[in-house]
């Protein structure tokens, strides 16, 4: 394989993701916590504004590019300044195959490298389709992108 077909396939291992964190408390519902929490995932691309107009959920939408050799992430621990700690989720959006014992896009743990690894009897599946969103209707109302 020369050098230019490698790049092709490093290209092709990019893919874009939009993805609910669930579980966050009012105050947390602003475009600096989203690009933080989107490059803590991968590389944060954008967010829905409508949780900025007084919007009582506890979830945002955020849209990230990332590299599918690497794990989903699962969680984050955040925290005010002098408060305790807690967990936001993340939740994919038309998610893909996945492996739940290596959390990479791509495969399954059929064919996972885990498996292939060495002793099988401590593997644990830490990865799962809680991860999944639930599918939500089209909107005609001409959505950006929710």
């Amino acid at each position: 394989m020369d050098e230019e077909e490698y790049e092709l396939v490093v290209e092709a291992a990019i893919v874009h993701n939009e993805i609910e964190v669930r579980d966050l408390p009012i105050g947390f519902h602003s475009e600096a916590v989203a690009t933080q929490l989107g490059n803590f995932i991968s590389q944060f691309s954008d967010y829905d504004m409508r949780v900025d107009m007084g919007s009582c959920r506890n979830f945002m939408s955020i849209r990230v590019s990332g590299d599918v050799r690497k794990p989903l992430k699962r969680w984050k621990k955040l925290r005010r300044s002098g408060q305790e700690w807690f967990l936001v989720k993340f939740r994919y959006e038309c998610l893909t195959t996945f492996c739940f014992l290596c959390g990479c896009l791509g495969n399954s743990e059929q064919f996972c490298h885990i498996l292939f690894s060495g002793d099988v009897s401590s593997v644990q599946r830490g990865w799962g389709y809680w991860l999944k969103t639930a599918m939500r209707q089209p909107s005609l109302a001409g959505d950006k992108w929710l």
